[in-house]
């Protein structure tokens, strides 16, 4: 959530910096789109294994392995792109209605 809400402000600050700089809708429509489809695709890869919804799964038996967290850094991976692309497109918004004012 909080690596969201980094990539959001590096989306926001050259709108802040450049007056009438606009941000392409549609580009984070589609990451926005991409990240909450994983997010449910991890969970029913989950289900499909027959494990409960978003259940960690890949290689968890090797602790301090590099992906020995299982399927939960790709988990934080979509929950960031989502929150990014969210609050990104939400301050953009206000940052439009405001200079059109």
């Amino acid at each position: 959530f909080q690596g969201g809400v980094i990539l959001a402000a590096a989306f926001f600050l050259p709108l802040l910096a450049r007056h009438g700089a606009r941000l392409h809708h549609s580009i984070l429509s589609v990451i926005e789109a991409f990240a909450g489809a994983s997010f449910i695709l991890i969970g029913l890869a989950a289900l499909a294994e027959g494990q409960a919804f978003l259940q960690p799964m890949l290689n968890q038996d090797t602790l301090g392995a590099l992906i020995s967290a299982g399927t939960l850094p790709l988990l934080y991976i979509a929950v960031g792109l989502k929150v990014g692309a969210e609050l990104a497109s939400l301050l953009s918004n206000l940052a439009q209605t405001e200079s059109e004012q």
